[in-house]
Order: structure tokens, then C-alpha cells, then sequence
């Protein structure tokens, strides 16, 4: 089922690119900078790992339950600012 598999990846690329924006547009550290490549690694292995102990269809729900969850936070912390200023 390679659907499964072209799914699963684009789930985890999307949550990552979430995960990087919100580090540039929410992070105040110096090391927001090294969370696209520490987490391009994290993500990759992560995938990886549960792909390979797991199987595709886990791969899938935890890649397409990481992008849910970061864009809901993104979301969140978006509003919480916009009601700051």
C-alpha cells in the first residue's frame, strides 16, 4: 500500500514545517535557529522507528496526530498574542 506510505511521510513533513514555523515565529532563544535541523533529525528517526517496529498505518496516525496537534498550539499561541498586544 504505498498510499499508506506517501501519506505517513506527508503527515510528518507537514508537522515538521508547522513545528518549524512556529519555532521562527514564536521563538524568543538564539537556538530557535538549530530546531529545523535537530528536529529534520528527531522526525526522521522517529518515522523510521515507528514505520519499521510498527508498520505503516501507526506511522500515519502519529505523523497526521503531530501535525493535528502542532497546528491546533500554532493556532493557540497565535490568538494568545494577538490578544496581548
Amino acid at each position: 500500500m504505498l498510499w499508506v506510505d506517501v501519506l505517513g511521510l506527508l503527515s510528518w513533513i507537514v508537522a515538521y514545517a508547522l513545528v518549524v514555523y512556529a519555532a521562527e515565529r514564536f521563538g524568543t532563544s538564539p537556538l530557535r535557529h538549530v530546531v529545523p535541523f535537530a528536529g529534520l533529525g528527531v522526525f526522521a528517526v522517529a518515522y523510521l522507528g515507528i514505520a519499521w517496529q510498527y508498520g505503516r498505518w501507526p506511522a500515519l496516525a502519529v505523523g497526521t496526530l503531530l501535525a493535528v496537534v502542532t497546528g491546533v498550539v500554532i493556532g493557540v499561541l497565535g490568538r494568545a498574542r494577538a490578544g496581548r498586544h
